[in-house]
């Protein structure tokens, strides 16, 4: 375990720039949350402290997963030093903006009660997330030119999942650029598909990693990778459509049904990764499966 924290510790130190712009979310969010205890999330005629605490977070979160995963990436040192500086500034003024501009009362985005002067922040704030989207592609791009020996592959088939599934969100807040908003129909929402493509960065990797760790034949850890990677994909494409038909996810109806239990086949190839690591590093797993 303390091999690992170590190892996490040295990734972050090597990426110090995307850290520091993770970090910078992280605190905004965290002083936007200090500021909702004390005054009203809502501030008029459009401003909204919640999602600005929510964006700067996940944003945060996002850079710092990027930081991590960077460098198993196999890029030259010139593609990475370009893509590092696009996330770097991109990152930094999409805090501002966001952030500022709900604090004002403002939309950051699709404001109708704003200036000339924030319309034109807007669509600003919308090069930037092309600017976003080009970075994660280029990552992505080189993690399927990357050739990795086979005893490591289970953790780079899992980043490469979490790109393909980072390409949907990335189409999605695309989607949500054209029609201006995130609503579609009576009650479809495109930020949960938005979001949860995002959040693959977190989750499918972490679960790569603890089947890499878990000491089982690398064949059968490749099959359960692709297995939990294919469930995530085959969720965000039922949630997908069930967006497109403008009904929202969080219903009981078919398709959210079928998402459910997709993301619960992920759910638990992770749990099984997590326990086989957790008997190998701790000891009172360790000793609890030796007397098993």
């Amino acid at each position: 375990m303390n091999g690992t924290l170590t190892r996490v510790l040295s990734l972050f130190k090597e990426e110090k720039k995307l850290t520091a712009a993770g970090v910078t979310g992280l605190v905004l969010a965290a002083g936007l949350a200090l500021y909702m205890l004390w005054f009203d999330t809502v501030i008029l005629p459009e401003g909204d402290v919640g999602r600005a605490f929510s964006f700067d977070a996940a944003v945060g979160l996002f850079v710092l997963t990027i930081a991590i995963l960077l460098p198993f990436a196999g890029m030259n040192t010139g593609s990475r030093k370009k893509v590092r500086g696009l996330l770097f500034y991109s990152t930094l003024l999409s805090y501002g903006i966001e952030t500022i501009q709900h604090l004002r009362g403002i939309n950051p985005r699709f404001t109708e009660a704003g200036s000339v002067f924030d319309s034109i922040i807007g669509a600003f704030f919308g090069v930037i997330t092309l600017v976003i989207i080009t970075a994660t592609i280029w990552i992505t791009a080189a993690f399927f030119r990357k050739k990795e020996i086979y005893s490591h592959q289970p953790f780079v088939t899992s980043i490469r999942y979490a790109f393909l599934s980072v390409l949907a969100a990335n189409a999605a807040g695309l989607w949500m650029i054209v029609i201006q908003g995130s609503h579609t129909g009576e009650t479809g929402n495109i930020i949960v598909l938005h979001g949860l493509g995002y959040h693959a960065l977190q989750t499918l990797p972490l679960t790569g990693f603890l089947l890499l760790h878990s000491h089982r034949s690398p064949v059968r850890l490749h099959r359960l990778v692709h297995i939990g990677g294919i469930s995530w994909m085959a969720a965000l494409f039922l949630i997908f459509i069930q967006t497109v038909t403008g009904r929202s996810v969080f219903t009981f109806e078919a398709l959210p049904f079928a998402a459910f239990l997709s993301f619960m086949i992920w759910g638990s190839v992770a749990a099984w990764a997590a326990w086989k690591y957790f008997q190998l590093k701790l000891p009172l797993f360790r000793d609890k499966h030796r007397v098993s």
